[in-house]
């Protein structure tokens, strides 16, 4: 896993994307009558930002070149700030701190904590390769704890209107699958006793307990992320050298499988849980289609397709591309909203990338046009529940 990925658009391209942005922004700005007290944050490497700090592993991002944007490495597995770090500047938030650090607790709670660990999973014996780390159930203790903390400085009906009205970010499996069913050399035992279909079918059933039991702790608005191409990761290919420069099928396959089986686990639990409101984030489709059709997101034909980029910046990039106003829009605390916009971008070392969005409970995207007189213009629908 490395760390740095140079994408450049023309001017024309990175202003029209800031202009139609800070447009977006503005119109959600306005429409929303109610605010987001809190971000709690789970998940693995791509939202780690600094638990692993606390804890003997070997996977840590505290040393260089990790952090280059902060002037020094931080936890966080990027060069500079995570996803969830920019969605909450964005509300206003700052960053949730790591729950492991000290200084975490009193009133820094209050606005929320990040819970994500490195090598982190959805099953507890995913990421052993790497010594400790933080995985799903043990994140969701740690928000118990966090959840007693609050209830402790401002009572019981006031915590459970902060976390009625609070986002709650998951993003977990793929260290599921890279960093277990499909660790190189130690996976094949496993594979030859249990198949794709099974192993998928375990993780969604875990899944689905641990969703449920966040949401009985008081979690409503859920964000969902999905597992991306995985098999277009450079250190899978590297494992796998009769793919060449193509994906490795395999990985992506597992994947699919289980992104299928996910949408259909978020659509239930959005039915059965009373008052809840999960968002299914589908970064899969959206990398894809950025991977296969990279010059029309503005990729100037010198630079390598994105397929070549690294595993933390390629998963940074795309679910920021959807995640990024996906928070926005779940923003508004009794509403659904339709949003469509053709450009999201993430500026940090990572540059621009211009991407199309169409924003329901269920994310998705359709092909993009860089013409600006092709642009859809923004929408919105907002629906009482």
């Amino acid at each position: 896993m490395s760390f740095f990925m140079a994408i450049y658009l023309n001017r024309r391209v990175i202003f029209g994307i800031m202009f139609r942005v800070f447009m977006v922004l503005l119109l959600f700005k306005i429409g929303l009558s109610n605010y987001v007290p809190a971000s709690f944050v789970f998940g693995d490497s791509l939202l780690d930002v600094g638990n692993n700090n606390y804890i003997v592993s070997l996977a840590k991002a505290n040393h260089d070149p990790y952090g280059i944007d902060f002037g020094m490495a931080t936890g966080r597995f990027s060069n500079g700030r995570t996803v969830a770090d920019v969605i909450n500047q964005k509300l206003g938030l700052g960053f949730s701190p790591p729950y492991l650090a000290p200084t975490t607790t009193g009133s820094v709670v209050l606005k929320g904590v990040n819970y994500a660990s490195g090598a982190g999973g959805i099953l507890n014996n995913s990421g052993q390769i790497f010594g400790g780390r933080i995985n799903f159930d043990a994140q969701i203790d740690n928000f118990a704890n966090t959840r007693e903390e609050i209830i402790s400085l401002i009572g019981v009906p006031a915590a459970l209107n902060l976390f009625k009205k609070a986002l709650f970010t998951v993003a977990l499996g793929s260290n599921d699958f890279l960093d277990n069913y499909l660790t190189p050399i130690l996976s094949i035992p496993e594979r030859v006793l249990v198949s794709p279909e099974s192993f998928v079918a375990t993780l969604v059933s875990r899944l689905r307990l641990q969703l449920t039991r966040l949401f009985n702790l008081g979690a409503r608005k859920i964000v969902v992320v999905n597992v991306g191409p995985i098999g277009c990761i450079p250190y899978v290919r590297d494992f796998t050298p009769f793919a060449g420069d193509e994906c490795v099928t395999l990985p992506n396959e597992l994947a699919q499988l289980f992104n299928t089986q996910l949408k259909s686990l978020v659509a239930e639990l959005r039915t059965k849980l009373e008052g809840s409101l999960f968002v299914y984030a589908d970064v899969y489709h959206i990398m894809e289609d950025i991977l296969q059709n990279y010059n029309d997101y503005g990729y100037l034909p010198s630079e390598p397709p994105p397929k070549m980029t690294p595993l933390l910046q390629t998963l940074n990039l795309f679910i920021s591309l959807v995640v990024e106003t996906t928070y926005i829009v779940i923003a508004a605390a009794d509403t659904d909203i339709v949003f469509t916009e053709d450009e999201v971008e993430r500026v940090e070392s990572l540059k621009t990338i211009s991407a199309p969005t169409f924003m329901t409970p269920t994310l998705s995207m359709p092909r993009p046009s860089l013409c600006p007189s092709s642009r859809p213009s923004v929408s919105t629908r907002m629906t009482t529940l």
